[in-house]
């Protein structure tokens, strides 16, 4: 319910909600892993050495050879910041801005804060512990994600009483985190679903098989404890596909790309004409 409310109301409601939801999570989740980063800042050198030496390690703690661990960290990563595949377009298209380039920079400013900052600090709050050295059951806590990161947080803060509250900190950033990806990603699809029909009833069908039918489903799923490797085989060979059609857009517009980045040079105040550079566009006049 808390999905499909924003959801069936469009992505002008999507947007609200974001703009509410955002600011809060991310700063902080980012004060909190900052606190824990100057409480353990002796950890660093070794949080550090083990992201950019262990990690290229055939024999590196968290398993496989330099050759998975990159492609590991390609696949989460596009994923994380959807950089790349198409996608971001969609919201980045509704935006009110004087001219398309000011909203490129928008966009990639958000994959910096997205895979620079965050997912930094949440690799430190799951390698800053170094718990597969300083608890004694990492063979079996290995095989359990979620186990990893509450362990790694309870090494992390200073004494026993103050655990849970971090870790509850921590798990609701991450719940708005993967909450407000998931109505960003599912106000993407009536204007996808708009590429075949326009039809309102259509669209709302959509919306319903995708917030009462496929979130359950999710849900069920991991709270029955399953792996859903297979499920992230598909979105991995999704978002490939998507890539290989982005990129070769991007390839065949480059010119008109060039030209635009060149038009805001030019004219940084100025809104954008579109026939300035040689393109008929409905919108920009």
């Amino acid at each position: 319910i808390g999905t499909a409310i924003p959801v069936f109301k469009g992505i002008n409601s999507v947007s609200k909600v974001c703009n509410k939801v955002v600011p809060v999570m991310a700063l902080g989740y980012t004060a909190v892993v900052c606190i824990l980063l100057i409480l353990n800042i002796g950890k660093l050198p070794a949080f550090f050495s083990a992201v950019f030496v262990q990690a290229f390690q055939p024999q590196a703690f968290f398993g496989g050879a330099i050759g998975t661990v990159i492609a590991q960290g390609v696949k989460r990563g596009l994923n994380s910041n959807d950089a790349g595949k198409g996608t971001l377009t969609i919201p980045a298209a509704v935006a009110d801005a004087n001219h398309p380039a000011e909203q490129g920079f928008v966009q990639a400013l958000g994959v910096f804060f997205d895979t620079i900052i965050v997912c930094t600090a949440t690799a430190f709050l799951i390698v800053g512990g170094q718990i597969w050295e300083t608890n004694a059951n990492w063979a079996e806590l290995s095989g359990n994600k979620v186990a990893v990161w509450t362990s790694s947080i309870a090494e992390l803060v200073p004494g026993t009483g103050l655990d849970n509250i971090v870790v509850a900190l921590c798990a609701v950033a991450y719940f708005l985190f993967a909450y407000s990806s998931l109505i960003g990603l599912m106000s993407f699809t009536p204007v996808a679903i708009s590429s075949l029909t326009m039809s309102k009833k259509g669209i709302n069908i959509i919306r319903f098989f995708a917030c009462f039918i496929f979130v359950p489903l999710g849900i069920l799923c991991l709270m029955s404890g399953q792996s859903l490797d297979n499920l992230w085989s598909f979105v991995d060979v999704a978002a490939a596909l998507m890539c290989f059609a982005n990129i070769y857009f991007l390839v065949k517009g480059r010119k008109t790309i060039i030209n635009c980045f060149k038009n805001y040079e030019r004219n940084p105040e100025k809104r954008f004409v579109a026939e300035e550079i040689g393109v008929d566009s409905d919108v920009w006049k």
